[in-house]
């Protein structure tokens, strides 16, 4: 008969499965994720069509894109603080939600538009 060690026995003894709550987060971190990047590239997308909309050349509207990321790298700061302050659970999810509305918004307006 051979002895286990306490390493081979705690190892056997662990449930490999993920439980619910630790999925929400994940899909909820990826949801952001995937949120982030189509901002950016739906500004990147739209240079063209505000170009014609205020009648401006593509090289002074790729300033656009410019501001965008500086104003976006300015905000970093100030997520630290704000994390700090409300809770980065709290923050998350309240920026998730500003960015889902503003974005139906946004989207609601342009088909009026046209």
């Amino acid at each position: 008969m051979t002895a286990e060690s306490p390493s081979t026995v705690a190892a056997s003894n662990v449930d490999t499965t993920l439980d619910r709550r630790l999925w929400g987060i994940a899909i909820a971190f990826i949801a952001g994720g995937v949120m982030s990047i189509l901002d950016t590239t739906i500004v990147n997308v739209a240079i063209k069509s505000l170009s014609v909309e205020f009648a401006a050349d593509v090289a002074t509207m790729q300033w656009v894109s410019t501001g965008y990321l500086l104003a976006l790298a300015t905000v970093i700061p100030v997520t630290g603080w704000a994390a700090d302050r409300f809770g980065v659970k709290r923050l998350y999810m309240i920026s998730l939600a500003l960015f889902v509305i503003g974005s139906l918004l946004f989207g609601v307006d342009g088909r009026r538009r046209r």
